[in-house]
């Protein structure tokens, strides 16, 4: 509920605190490690756009390994600091390179799978929207 009165999207702070404490708890984090102002700080990454919502589960991950870090801390030593839209475009732009025949053989077609080499060419480092508009851009370029 402070999340959520701080401006926290609801649905992303109920399913980070369900689903995701859930799923790295599965994994082997200790989750009983993680505060409340883990929470609240990390929630506070996302919302100004400090840290991509694909790499929440990575830095809580490293919170409950490491209680004493703050977010902030999480986020660097994850080797999760975000990056900026130019190297979101240049890893774009390779993945474009490497797929071209598949984008002149399918054209928009192979948005999915080459969102999906995006990704995990930015190791949840970029916000997914931002790869996708960005990705959408450059297969228009050569479709």
């Amino acid at each position: 509920e402070t999340a959520v009165d701080r401006g926290v999207d609801p649905t992303f702070a109920a399913s980070t605190l369900e689903s995701t404490t859930t799923e790295i708890r599965r994994d082997g984090a200790p989750v009983e490690n993680l505060t409340d102002d883990h929470f609240l700080d990390l929630f506070a990454l996302v919302e100004d756009d400090d840290l991509a919502k694909e790499g929440v589960p990575e830095v809580l991950t490293t919170l409950a390994e490491d209680p004493s870090l703050s977010a902030a801390e999480a986020v660097e030593e994850a080797g999760l600091s975000g990056v900026s839209e130019a190297e979101v475009r240049e890893a774009v732009v390779e993945v474009v390179e490497r797929n071209a025949d598949q984008i002149e053989e399918e054209g928009m077609g192979a948005f999915s799978g080459l969102m999906g080499e995006a990704m995990g060419a930015l190791r949840g480092k970029a916000d997914g929207e931002v790869v996708s508009d960005v990705l959408r851009e450059e297969i228009g370029k050569r479709s």
